[in-house]
Parts: structure tokens; C-alpha cells; sequence
């Protein structure tokens, strides 16, 4: 059987983006964030994560793509990004706020490709594939790479890197209903989707650890 990929689709703009479903702790609402000086104009502040302030990046804005704005659609997206080891290494979480979060779809790891040089609407170092779904183009976001840079100054020591030999705790994997495959229409490569159970208001947790 074909190693398969679980993704997490986003929306940015008119384009179509992804996330590792293993780097994705949780999906919440746009609530209120609370804006601290000096960072970076693509953090539009932290959002208190169960006692802990966690900075969270307008994607649109980093990727030069405008500024996500605030609708009922608009969701922030926590990961799990690598710290430098120059920072005490291990994990920091990050939110990423996206115009919409839509689905988490399983696809064939081969259909991933790598991200062309040039072409995309963002830039290609920030990217660690492509692939066909639904009749489009979506593109595969790395979290390591964009993420790398955004541990704010003077942000509150809640959101600091977390030693190697405290690891984060990791739910369970919880197993993806399975369900038909999509014929190939147009080349695409065959693609298997899952609706995200997100209700307003309430988190929608990932199992962590990769496919």
C-alpha cells in the first residue's frame, strides 16, 4: 500500500495551501489577540492558549500576499515549529492565521512534487511541495522554514522554546474516517477528503506526530 500524506488545507486569498497534519496542534476562531511593541508587522499579536501567549502570524502578510482579515471564516491554525538550537532548541508553538481553514485531505505521498522555483504567488523557500486536489494546484507549505524567524522580541517568556527533555504532550492520534477515492479527473493524482468537524468556537485537536 502507497505511504499517504494527511494535510491540512488552507485558504489564503484565491490560493489554495497546506500544513503536515503532524506539525498542527489545533485550529480556534479569530478571537481577540493582544498586540505587543516592537514585533514584526506580520504578528498581529498573541492569543492566550490556556494561560499561555502564543504569537500569531498573519500568513497572508509574511508571504507578501496582503492581510488576512477578520470574517467568520478566519481561523488561527497552532503549530508546532522548531526552535534554533542557538534558542535552547526544541518546540514553540505558533499560531498562523489563515482567511479559512477547510479540510483535512489524505493524498498519495508521490503526488507531492517539489515546489517549482518560480511561478508561485510566494516565495519557493518556504515551500516543500506541490500537488493537485480538487482541480487545482495547492501548495505545501514548511513549517520549519516559515516559521524560523518569528520568535518576537521582547515577547513573554510563556511562549519560550520548552527544553528537549520537556517535550510537548501529544494527544493520541485519532484514525480518519476513510472514504471513497476521487476519480483522477484532469490528471490530478487520487486524492481522499475529510470534512474538518471544526464548530465555531470550539478547537479542532490534531493527533500531532507525522503521517
Amino acid at each position: 500500500m502507497a505511504p499517504v500524506r494527511r494535510l491540512l488545507a488552507l485558504t489564503l486569498g484565491d490560493e489554495r495551501f497546506a500544513l503536515d497534519v503532524g506539525v498542527v496542534r489545533e485550529v480556534l476562531d479569530f478571537g481577540d489577540l493582544t498586540r505587543i511593541p516592537r514585533m514584526p508587522a506580520h504578528v498581529r499579536g498573541v492569543v492566550n492558549l490556556r494561560g499561555a501567549a502564543v504569537p500569531v502570524v498573519d500568513l497572508r502578510t509574511r508571504l507578501g500576499m496582503g492581510s488576512v482579515e477578520r470574517t467568520v471564516h478566519s481561523r488561527i491554525v497552532i503549530v508546532e515549529a522548531p526552535t534554533p538550537p542557538d534558542a535552547g532548541g526544541g518546540i514553540t508553538l505558533v499560531g498562523a492565521l489563515a482567511d479559512a481553514v477547510r479540510e483535512v485531505i489524505e493524498i498519495d505521498a508521490v503526488a507531492v512534487e517539489p515546489p517549482p522555483r518560480m511561478g508561485t504567488p510566494v516565495p519557493a523557500d518556504v515551500l516543500a511541495g506541490i500537488f493537485r486536489h480538487g482541480g487545482r494546484h495547492v501548495l505545501l507549505l514548511d513549517a520549519d522554514r516559515l516559521f524560523d524567524d518569528e520568535e518576537p522580541a521582547g515577547a513573554p517568556a510563556a511562549i519560550a522554546a520548552q527544553p528537549p527533555s520537556q517535550p510537548l504532550p501529544r494527544p493520541l492520534p485519532q484514525p480518519l474516517p476513510r472514504t471513497p477515492s476521487l476519480s483522477p479527473a484532469d490528471g490530478q493524482s487520487q486524492a481522499r477528503s475529510v470534512p474538518a468537524d471544526a464548530a465555531p468556537g470550539t478547537p479542532v485537536r490534531f493527533g500531532g506526530g507525522g503521517a
